[in-house]
């Protein structure tokens, strides 16, 4: 908010100051110096699509969308909704794990750990893949592999957190 009150000030106070900085970026990106200025001083007729388009160009700031006012709220709910899903994988391995091994097996905490290991593992790659076809990305397998990555790096670091406070209470 406070970038976008300071564009206004500045367009209020000067705006043919604000109209040669925007062709500088356009400019940089192509276009002749007299297109340019011929562009933006027709946009800056129009003071808030003006105001709007600096926003992006300038600062990489798109403006809300205001026709869905429960987006917010949709986005929280699918967020919920993936997070207890996807968390669910690696309690639902253990369920399996005793369901087929019986209730009184005698099992190491290293296998119940890799099988927890492994489906989370699995889950994080799928996210990843989900979020770059989502979004467009051809790095599939990149995003896939990052998710892994940074799934791994925090999930270590919450258990090593868990020991050092379960080791200083002891």
């Amino acid at each position: 908010m406070k970038i976008k009150n300071r564009e206004e000030w500045e367009m209020e106070h000067n705006l043919d100051g604000e109209v040669k900085e925007m062709a500088q970026l356009y400019i940089q990106k192509g276009c002749s110096r007299e297109d340019s200025l011929t562009i933006l001083s027709v946009m800056s007729n129009y003071k808030d699509l003006f105001l709007e388009h600096m926003m992006a160009v300038e600062h990489g700031i798109l403006a809300p969308d205001d026709s869905d006012k429960w987006q917010p709220l949709k986005q929280g709910f699918v967020c919920f909704l993936a997070f207890a899903c996807f968390g669910l994988v690696p309690l639902a391995g253990f369920v399996v794990y005793y369901a087929i091994a019986g209730a009184s097996a005698k099992s190491s905490s290293f296998t119940v750990l890799a099988i927890a290991y492994g489906l989370t593992v699995l889950t994080l790659f799928i996210m990843g893949l989900t979020k770059a076809r989502l979004t467009g990305s051809d790095r599939v397998l990149k995003s896939g592999l990052m998710m892994v990555f940074n799934g791994t790096f925090a999930g270590g670091v919450a258990y090593l957190v868990g020991e050092g406070l379960v080791a200083a209470s002891a």
